[in-house]
């Protein structure tokens, strides 16, 4: 009886070790982050709402549960694990108490095995990229003028990633 529960566990950790040999066994992630333009600005945390999907499951984040720590003070969600291939699309919006929206956008990223996506959202009346170190993409979308502190103010979306294994140290 011992013996056949011996040879089981190494059947099972050799079906482990030829399942995690693959590609669909690497890590890859995407986490969402905000920035607003000033203390007072009209939008906050609590109005974005990220709809995203990575050809396997579509989930969501809400800047209401988004945290600062010490070596991130900027509110950001949680890392959460991706697909290792395909695109993740993500939808963002922001959304007033009563159900109002008051911006749009979208954008997609291709996975890869062993890379993590972070995705900025700001409030601001220029592009972000000039001060962006490590950042791969922009794009902007209207905000309705009475969310906006100047009159150029939008919603930009950047977004960078970098290796989990080997990161880049910028």
């Amino acid at each position: 009886m011992r013996n056949l529960k011996i040879i089981l566990l190494g059947l099972m950790c050799f079906a482990l070790f030829l399942t995690c040999s693959t590609s669909d066994c690497d890590v890859a992630r995407v986490r969402f982050a905000f920035y607003r333009s000033s203390a007072t600005a009209p939008v906050q945390k609590e109005m974005l709402h990220i709809k995203f999907q990575d050809d396997r499951l579509v989930r969501e984040a809400h800047g209401s549960d988004f945290s600062s720590e010490p070596d991130f003070v900027t509110p950001h969600s949680k890392w959460y694990d991706t697909r290792t291939s395909g695109t993740v699309i993500v939808d963002i919006s922001l959304v007033t108490e009563s159900g109002d929206t008051v911006a749009v956008g979208d954008l997609s990223l291709t996975l890869r095995p062993d890379w993590y996506w972070q995705v900025d959202v700001l409030i601001r009346d220029s592009n972000p990229m000039e001060l962006c170190i490590g950042c791969f993409g922009h794009r902007a979308f209207e905000l309705e003028e009475a969310y906006r502190e100047s009159a150029t103010d939008s919603l930009h979306v950047t977004w960078g990633g970098n290796s989990i294994s080997d990161p880049v140290i910028y």
